[in-house]
């Protein structure tokens, strides 16, 4: 299902690497290179020209605008950026399981039955995404290794979904369980240290079929819920271009002047 966003909410809000939540779950925003948005067009189509705004911030890099879906010939309820699945962890309130889903059949949780099809599975999943993921002050985003939370890292035991113990108001009031070892920790806990970062940018992905690249980090991680405002926040910067005054309006050469003009009345 497409979600309509205005172009300039990409600038102050959903830019690359943001969570987008919609009534599928929640996406996060891939960076223009895996959008989608310019297989047809060339980014050079929508190019801004600031050489010095491009000098001065991006060592030279061009600068490109959102193209909206008239300049790409698209109806308005046609999606024209991808977005890809995150988290991929899931959580079944029915049987407080938590759990990834990664095959392609017809079961979501599980513990619940098998539905109609695989897309409805894969619906089912993402509408019941974990609100928590992994983030670092270098920006790396990532899901919450939660079998590595639940061992302390030990990872001898690997089983296929955790149990969900618990609820409330208060982190501290929840209990994750290995089904297989019974190992256990409180939530409040593990949301309260830090963990080791894994080094992850999903926003560089490719949008589909592709497993996530970690290359390390050796800042410190913490759990966060999906939808805090200090998740990720846009560096805005501003340019401010004074043109030459080589116009016809600036110039004597021009023979303008108003009738009040203080020079010449």
């Amino acid at each position: 299902m497409a979600q309509s966003l205005r172009r300039s909410q990409f600038v102050t809000t959903y830019g690359p690497g943001s969570i987008l939540e919609g009534p599928e779950g929640p996406k996060i925003i891939p960076s223009l290179d895996r959008s989608g948005l310019f297989g047809v067009r060339r980014p050079e189509d929508f190019e801004i020209t600031d050489q010095r705004l491009s000098q001065s911030l991006l060592g030279g890099a061009g600068i490109v605008r959102l193209p909206s879906n008239a300049e790409l010939g698209e109806t308005e309820s046609k999606y024209i950026y991808n977005t890809k699945r995150f988290p991929s962890w899931s959580l079944c309130v029915r049987h407080r399981i938590l759990y990834r889903k990664t095959q392609g059949n017809s079961r979501a949780c599980p513990q619940c039955n098998e539905l109609a099809s695989a897309n409805d599975a894969w619906s089912q999943a993402n509408r019941q995404a974990i609100r928590f993921v992994m983030a670092c002050p270098e920006g790396h985003l990532d899901d919450v290794d939660w079998i590595g939370v639940v061992h302390q890292g030990n990872s001898g035991c690997t089983p296929s979904f955790l149990i969900w113990r618990g609820g409330g108001g208060a982190l501290r009031n929840i209990t994750i369980q290995c089904p297989d070892c019974n190992r256990s920790t409180n939530l409040g806990v593990a949301y309260s240290r830090t963990w080791r970062c894994s080094g992850r940018f999903p926003e560089r992905e490719p949008v589909s079929g592709s497993q996530p690249i970690r290359s390390g980090c050796n800042a410190d991680a913490r759990i966060l819920q999906r939808g805090a405002a200090n998740l990720k926040i846009s560096e805005i910067q501003t340019a401010l271009t004074i043109p030459p005054r080589a116009t016809k309006l600036a110039s004597p050469a021009g023979n303008f002047c108003h009738s009040r003009c203080p020079s010449c009345c």
